[in-house]
């Protein structure tokens, strides 16, 4: 069995808003494989983390180890000291779970010769966000915290936001319309991958913080 950690959402959030496990959820559902949640609120991130033996992802400004979701444990695969398998990060974790169970589900996360062209959608989208907004995306939800407020109660900043995104996703479209007429949904075309799990769960999030102004 699977264990994914997630961060807990706001009461009105139904479903996880962190777009970062969010594609690690789809990676699960799309390889097939069985999995549960252990929802984790902000305090309890770094402690239970830790104590998996999780790695950081990155650093504090002042050169701590910083921990965050998503996480998987694998039971089903132990280290040579007899533990679950610990992956951080959701690159690392959909790499892992191709590695690792490469015949379940339709098909590979990432088919061959396409890694490339996957890494592309890792850091153009949050970091033009986070400099729009001057906060990361996991201080801008969940709903009614400091940083949603500062940064989504305001008309004008929101109108913004969503001329930025409505101009990202045109562009997108563009390039999906290279792939012909019935081909036009998938990055890949015909299967969906990796970099079609990036692209849904900020669709997700847009869905959670802006529900009345952002439909798909």
């Amino acid at each position: 069995m699977i264990t994914l950690y997630d961060i807990a959402g706001h009461p009105d959030c139904y479903r996880g808003w962190n777009p970062l496990p969010a594609r690690t959820r789809y990676c699960l559902n799309f390889k097939g494989l069985s999995f549960k949640t252990v929802w984790l609120e902000y305090p309890d991130i770094e402690p239970t983390l830790r104590s998996i033996g999780a790695s950081p992802t990155m650093k504090w400004p002042d050169g701590r180890p910083f921990y965050t979701v998503p996480v998987i444990s694998d039971e089903s695969h132990l280290t040579d000291n007899g533990e679950a398998t610990v992956v951080s990060d959701s690159w690392a974790i959909a790499k892992y779970l191709d590695e690792t169970y490469p015949d379940t589900g339709s098909h590979r996360l990432f088919p061959d010769g396409t890694m490339a062209l996957q890494m592309l959608s890792q850091v153009y989208y949050r970091e033009t966000r986070e400099m729009f907004f001057r906060a990361s995306l996991e201080e801008l939800c969940p709903r009614d915290s400091a940083k949603w407020k500062e940064g989504w109660s305001n008309t004008q900043q929101v109108t913004k936001c969503l001329a930025v995104d409505n101009a990202a996703f045109d562009t997108i479209a563009t390039f999906l319309n290279q792939n012909g007429s019935g081909n036009e949904i998938l990055v890949m075309g015909v299967r969906p991958s990796y970099i079609d799990f990036v692209l849904v769960s900020y669709l997700d999030l847009l869905a959670i913080l802006l529900p009345d102004q952002w439909k798909w």
